[in-house]
């Protein structure tokens, strides 16, 4: 029906790793938000009240977490995708069907039906179709045409209203 293809790259893990925290982990997001504003509140009351460079370390900490977060995104993801053998420089094509994808690779032929996807998710640049919560096939929007985009936004859309069932 429809064809795109997709090649792994470093670059492409971390936007995956990125879509992942912001779309699947939103709890885990939310607790850190709670920490640093929590860290921030006690370095004010420390500040005002106590130790002034104490309630400025805690400021200075909380306010330095989401660049440590993402670093740490950045490095856990291409030191993944370099352990991983399997997915360095490796392209795939997808041909979407009309109750399945199937996903050819040098290293062998998956056949994925939709309602088996755990979770799909849409980004300003990719397509992502989780298999669980880690992994991910990509669909980079600038390889597909405006037909396969519009049969995945409408794919996402089912996705999304929970009517992919068998």
């Amino acid at each position: 029906m429809y064809e795109t293809e997709t090649k792994w790259t470093p670059k492409e893990m971390t936007r995956m790793s990125i879509a992942a925290i912001f779309k699947i982990h939103r709890v885990y997001l939310g607790i850190v938000i709670f920490a640093m504003l929590a860290i921030i509140g006690f370095g004010l009351f420390c500040g005002l009240c106590w130790n002034p460079y104490l309630g400025l370390f805690c400021i200075l900490m909380a306010v330095a977490m989401p660049f440590m977060i993402w670093v740490r995104i950045i490095l856990t993801s291409t030191i993944n995708y370099n352990s991983n053998k399997i997915i360095q420089e490796n392209s795939y094509r997808m041909s979407f069907q009309e109750d399945q994808v199937m996903i050819n690779s040098p290293k062998g032929v998956s056949i994925i039906k939709y309602a088996d996807f755990y979770k799909v998710i849409e980004t300003k640049t990719n397509f992502y179709f989780f298999i669980g919560r880690q992994q991910a096939y990509t669909a980079i929007k600038a390889n597909c045409s405006e037909e396969l985009q519009g049969f995945l936004h409408l794919l996402l859309l089912n996705y999304s209203q929970n009517t992919l069932k068998n």
